[in-house]
């Protein structure tokens, strides 16, 4: 397994952008995040993305959106983290 920093959300989109679609209903959430933060709909104070992969296949993904919040998907949970 690996974690891919990217450095901004356009990177994050073209990375992730196909698996949040085609699971739209479990990415939701994130989806509506990065969407926004691309089109500068939200304000955002260093927002945070990563993609996680087994070989090349991405199976996850992770973001964090504000200063404290950290969103990460997996399976059929949320998983929030606040530092």
């Amino acid at each position: 397994m690996k974690i891919i920093k990217h450095l901004d959300c356009e990177s994050f989109l073209a990375h992730n952008e196909e698996l949040l679609v085609q699971n739209e209903s479990f990415y939701n959430l994130m989806l509506g995040l990065a969407y926004g933060i691309r089109s500068k709909n939200f304000e955002t104070n260093n927002p945070l993305f990563y993609s996680i992969t087994d070989g090349q296949k991405i199976i996850s993904c992770a973001l964090r959106s504000k200063v404290y919040q950290f969103i990460y998907r997996f399976r059929k949970s949320y998983f929030y983290f606040y530092f």
